[in-house]
């Protein structure tokens, strides 16, 4: 039986460590650049974070890299970036695979460059050009990178988004930091694409050269950025 891309097979309910890992394919062969942690909000399924490098074990590492190559290989990429989110079940020591995309991940584009040195950016441009993307690892400039996702988990009405002298303050005080907002003042946060039983506003990339001094790194960012809302009458 065929189907239209509406639809999806769903096969058993996945739990553990949500990750991400991406990486690229030249001329068929496959590098894994790293692997991410998903962190999310206590009792909900919206991400809270994101960390680069992963926590888990070197040993679950290996196994996850091989079955990313493994994938990756069999379905044919080439000449292209991809990430695979995953879970890891620790308690049965598993690896479930939540999907494929053919495509870098934009969000964690700085993260590698902060950590490894390589913008994700810069691998794709040279696999579209047709140049052979050279990753080496820990050659940045911190040995931690976050993306810190900033969400509301009610409908608000924006009142105020930081300003362009706070952005420049921010990036003064951390040169590295990145930062998306979304929406504008005025707007409602449902005006936007949001995940279900959230609203997302904004996301702030940070490094530090410790989790605890990306964790402090954020705190004092945080203080710079003035967000406000109203209810929605």
């Amino acid at each position: 039986m065929k189907l239209d891309a509406g639809y999806f097979l769903g096969e058993e309910i996945l739990k553990g460590k949500q990750i991400t890992i991406d990486g690229f394919v030249w001329n068929k062969n496959v590098e894994i650049m790293g692997i991410v942690d998903s962190v999310m909000y206590p009792e909900t399924m919206s991400f809270e974070r994101f960390e680069y490098p992963t926590k888990l074990p070197m040993s679950v590492q290996k196994n996850i890299n091989t079955i990313s190559r493994k994938v990756v290989e069999g379905i044919g990429l080439t000449n292209c970036m991809f990430n695979i989110e995953m879970f890891y079940d620790e308690k049965q020591d598993k690896i479930s695979i939540i999907e494929i995309n053919p495509r870098m991940s934009y969000q964690f584009a700085d993260m590698y460059e902060k950590v490894d040195g390589k913008n994700s950016y810069d691998i794709q441009l040279k696999l579209s050009i047709g140049q052979q993307p050279i990753f080496q690892r820990r050659r940045g400039k911190f040995k931690t990178a976050v993306s810190f996702v900033k969400r509301l988990f009610e409908d608000k009405k924006i009142k105020r988004m930081p300003t362009a002298e706070e952005i420049k303050r921010l990036k003064n005080r951390f040169s590295e930091a990145i930062l998306y907002t979304f929406a504008s003042k005025g707007e409602r946060l449902s005006g936007y694409l949001q995940d279900e039983g959230s609203f997302l506003f904004a996301i702030l990339n940070l490094g530090g050269q410790s989790w605890n001094g990306v964790y402090s790194n954020y705190k004092q960012a945080s203080t710079m950025l003035s967000f406000e809302f109203s209810d929605i009458l």
